[in-house]
């Protein structure tokens, strides 16, 4: 592809939700929402857990063989089971070789130094070889009620947690941050990472707060499970921050979509298929009171009017199955359905990248791998370019991959290392002082500048 069509390439990251089919239902009368406090004892049982993610993980692993550009893990707690978003993807990238693994969270709330992330972060892209990359929610309420976070100061503390983190991934240190809520005389991130600059995204719910956020980092921006009308109304704010305030146009890759997706043989049997267990994540995993999601505080007047004004879903425990494809909330059907729902996103929102939620919450596995290789068969190759590849398929790896490698591209270290030996003859260089020939005394003696 090139110029027009290079435009509506593209890349398709592979997501998934992970939960069983056991939560209480709202027909239950029981709970008014299942986070939080819904028992361990009862429902987060170790065995159901080690089963739930030992799928989790295999359904994300093979995304590679099938050819997304990459997978996504996600940070959530009660009632899931995956804290940490930053341990399954080192996970996944000791499970693959060339697949990207981005760690959606680490949410700032939950961390005391956001440095942490960036550490975690540097790391696992120096390990993987540059394929780590993350994106940083500002988390929802369910999340300050349990980690115990002050709603009404969250916003800001993440703001400052993102250009914080930015800056100790991209700029060499050490450098002083002070800040409303971090104080730190000395950032000075090891290691740096490979990819320069870090690939950051940015998911949110529609506030103006987190664009001007995105548009000025530049990050991607992630809308999530919007329909096209919200996301529309949510990208289009975007572009008009970015070029009224910044002097740029988001170009596609900036864009990305959350979208759930499943494929069948045709949209009666993809319908047949899918249409419980969509239904199943919007009634019990998505439920709950607005206010425990959105508590007092954490959302300005501003941000909660264009919520209203996009059409937000309150109770999305209500909504059916024709009102979540209709809108492309769920994109669900055939190869040629799904294709069609896709070019919605390419041509009305403008997206250049989608994050596939394969598996609605709780489809069984064989459901997953059918629905996806016929999605990575019959869909993908429809948005690249002739040979169907990932990009990362076509991208030269930042770092080596082989020692043939890393001795024609090893940078000189900036230093000897060097050794005392308590001889009275001075220092040796460490990597030479067991070799008697080389064992020899090293000039440290400064020379005059000439």
């Amino acid at each position: 592809m090139s110029g027009q069509d290079d435009e509506r390439r593209l890349r398709f990251h592979l997501f998934m939700c992970g939960n069983d089919g056991y939560l209480p239902h709202m027909h239950e009368g029981v709970r008014e929402t299942n986070y939080v406090d819904l028992p361990s004892g009862e429902f987060s049982l170790p065995l159901l857990a080690q089963d739930e993610m030992r799928r989790y993980i295999s359904n994300l692993v093979s995304a590679e063989l099938l050819g997304f550009d990459s997978t996504v893990v996600m940070e959530q707690r009660v009632p899931a089971i995956y804290p940490s978003s930053t341990v399954l993807a080192g996970w996944l990238l000791a499970k693959t070789t060339r697949l990207h693994v981005g760690a959606l969270g680490p949410t700032t709330s939950t961390y005391l130094n956001p440095l942490k992330i960036a550490e975690e972060i540097a790391m696992l892209d120096v390990m993987s070889g540059g394929r780590a990359f993350v994106a940083i929610p500002m988390g929802t309420g369910n999340v300050y009620h349990q980690m115990g976070t002050n709603p009404t100061t969250v916003r800001r503390r993440h703001q400052e947690a993102v250009e914080l983190i930015t800056r100790a991934l991209t700029e060499p240190g050490p450098f002083e941050h002070r800040g409303e809520f971090f104080n730190l005389p000395y950032v000075n991130l090891w290691p740096r990472p490979l990819r320069q600059p870090p690939e950051i995204w940015m998911p949110a719910s529609g506030s103006r707060e987190s664009q001007v956020l995105a548009a000025r980092g530049r990050y991607t921006y992630v809308s999530y499970l919007s329909g096209i009308k919200g996301m529309k109304r949510y990208v289009d704010a975007l572009r008009s921050i970015a070029q009224d305030e910044f002097g740029y146009d988001p170009p596609p890759r900036q864009i990305a979509a959350c979208v759930h997706v499943y494929v069948a043989e045709s949209d009666q049997q993809a319908r047949k298929e899918f249409e419980a267990h969509i239904l199943w994540f919007y009634q019990s995993v998505l439920r709950g009171a607005f206010e425990d999601s959105f508590p007092p505080g954490s959302v300005t007047i501003p941000s909660m009017r264009g919520l209203l004004d996009s059409g937000f879903h309150f109770k999305p425990e209500d909504m059916t199955f024709d009102e979540l494809t209709r809108d492309a909330v769920a994109i669900v059907g055939s190869p040629e359905t799904v294709t069609a729902q896709l070019e919605r996103l390419v041509n009305e929102v403008g997206v250049g990248q989608v994050i596939v939620m394969a598996d609605g919450g709780s489809a069984p596995e064989w459901m997953v791998r059918k629905s996806m290789e016929l999605f990575a068969r019959e869909v993908m190759p429809k948005f690249r370019p002739p040979g169907g590849r990932p990009f990362w398929a076509e991208e030269r790896p930042v770092g080596y991959e082989t020692l043939s490698e890393a001795g024609a591209l090893m940078p000189k270290p900036p230093r000897e290392a060097l050794v005392d030996l308590k001889t009275g003859e001075g220092m040796f260089r460490v990597y030479d002082a067991h070799v008697d020939d080389l064992r020899v005394p090293v000039d440290t003696e400064p020379r005059p500048e000439r």
